[in-house]
C-alpha cells in the first residue's frame, strides 16, 4: 500500500436517545459522512447489532469482524473493523474482553458498569503488500485502572504482530494523552499517530453533542496508535463537521492517512 486511510468513529449506541439525537434521525447521516471520506478501513464502538447491520446495508463495499461485548456473538455494543473487500482479505480475528478473563465475557479490575473489549483483525492486503493487525477497543470511561490495565492488555496482545506485520489500533480510549493509560500505549513499539503525523489538530474528539463545539478543553479520547511499518502517518484529523445542521454522533470521528516513504 502507497496510501492508507483510517478512521475511528464511537457512533454512539442507539438505546437511551430521543428525539433529535436518536439513532433513526442520525443513522443516514453518519453513513454519509463515513461514505464520504473512504477509509480503507474504519472502527467504530458503542455499536448494537441493528446499527452494525445498517452500516453494513448502506456501505456494502465494507465487511467486518466485530463480536457483541455481552455474549461474544450480537448482544451488545460492538467495537468492530470494517473493511473493504476489494483492497483486504479477512485471515483471522479474535476478541478479548479487558479483564482479568479475557477469554469470556466479564468486567474488568475497578469497572463496575460495562464490559469492555479489543478486537484484532488480521488481514491481508490484496495489493501484495502483505499482511496488518488492526484493532478496535473501548476502555471503560471512569475506572482508572481498567484503563491502565487494559491498555497493558491491549499490548500484550498486539506485541506479537509487530514482528511481521505493521499494527493499527484504533480506539475510543477514554483518556487524554496526560492520562496513565495513554502513557502506557504510548511507547515503542506502538507510538500515537496524531503526535506523530505531519498534520494533526488537538480538538476534542468528544463533544455529547454540544453547540459549541469543536473545542480544546481537556484533549481527545479517540486514537489510533501503530507500529513502524511500511507506512508513517501524514494527517491526522478530528472531523469536526455537520450533517443536516447535527452531528451525526456525540464524538467526532478521527480520520488518520498513512503515507509509504
Amino acid at each position: 500500500m502507497k496510501l492508507f486511510r483510517m478512521m475511528n468513529y464511537n457512533i454512539r449506541n442507539q438505546y437511551g436517545d430521543t428525539g433529535l439525537h436518536c439513532w433513526d434521525n442520525r443513522k443516514a447521516h453518519l453513513a454519509a459522512q463515513i461514505a464520504a471520506r473512504n477509509p480503507d478501513i474504519f472502527c467504530v464502538q458503542e455499536a448494537y447489532a441493528e446499527q452494525m447491520d445498517y452500516l453494513s446495508e448502506h456501505l456494502p463495499e465494507y465487511a467486518y469482524y466485530g463480536v457483541g461485548r455481552d455474549d461474544g456473538v450480537r448482544e451488545g455494543e460492538h467495537s468492530a473493523i470494517f473493511y473493504k473487500t476489494a483492497l483486504f482479505t479477512f485471515i483471522s480475528g479474535h476478541t478479548w474482553w479487558l479483564s482479568e478473563t479475557p477469554d469470556v465475557p466479564s468486567i474488568g479490575w475497578d469497572g463496575e458498569v460495562n464490559k469492555r473489549v479489543c478486537a484484532k483483525a488480521i488481514l491481508k492486503c490484496n495489493d501484495g503488500s502483505g499482511e496488518i493487525a488492526v484493532g478496535s477497543l473501548h476502555l471503560d470511561h471512569v475506572a482508572r485502572l481498567a484503563q491502565k490495565n487494559g491498555a497493558a492488555l491491549v499490548r500484550k496482545i498486539f506485541l506479537p504482530e509487530v514482528e511481521t506485520r505493521q499494527c493499527f489500533i484504533a480506539g475510543d480510549y477514554n483518556v487524554t494523552p496526560t492520562s496513565e493509560a495513554f502513557a502506557v500505549m504510548n511507547q515503542p513499539p506502538f507510538y500515537d499517530a496524531r503526535l506523530n503525523a505531519d498534520e494533526s489538530t488537538d480538538y476534542d474528539t468528544y463533544h455529547g453533542f454540544r453547540v459549541e463545539a469543536p473545542v480544546v478543553r481537556h484533549g481527545p479520547i479517540d486514537h489510533i496508535f501503530y507500529s513502524k511499518g511500511a507506512l508513517r502517518p501524514l494527517i491526522a484529523e478530528v472531523l469536526a463537521t455537520k450533517r443536516g445542521g447535527q452531528f451525526p454522533s456525540d464524538h467526532f470521528p478521527f480520520l488518520c492517512t498513512f503515507v509509504a516513504d
